[in-house]
């Protein structure tokens, strides 16, 4: 069986947001968009133990944004990994290494943005 939904990319992890990049064919970055745009409630609870009044506030602010979509002609990553980063710098030099540090900063001004709104 083929699967024509072969994907590379990386999630990177810090403590106040995370980016997720995917790089593939089209039919495999659209499927990917549609999971992460569509099909996953951000805002789920995680365990059914707790009472629905005891919701935090961060659970509610819960999003998923697309910051951008385009295509280009050269891979970048090699496969799909997760990182957890400590500190926001280090998730940008993590990305400077394989030079995507620009898709950091459209992040992070996407988030800057609909923080002060």
């Amino acid at each position: 069986m083929f699967y024509d939904f072969v994907y590379t990319g990386v999630g990177l992890i810090t403590d106040n947001f995370t980016v997720v990049i995917v790089e593939g064919t089209s039919k495999s970055v659209r499927r990917y968009d549609k999971l992460m745009m569509r099909r996953i409630d951000w805002n789920a609870k995680l365990n059914d133990d707790d009472d629905d009044d005891e919701m935090d506030d961060d659970s509610r602010k819960n999003k998923c944004t697309r910051v951008w979509k385009g295509t280009s002609t050269k891979t970048y990553l090699k496969r799909f990994t997760f990182e957890t980063l400590r500190t926001e710098a280090a998730a940008r030099r993590f990305l400077e290494q394989v030079n995507l540090g620009h898709l950091w900063d459209a992040a992070y001004a996407c988030v800057a943005i609909e923080d002060e709104e």
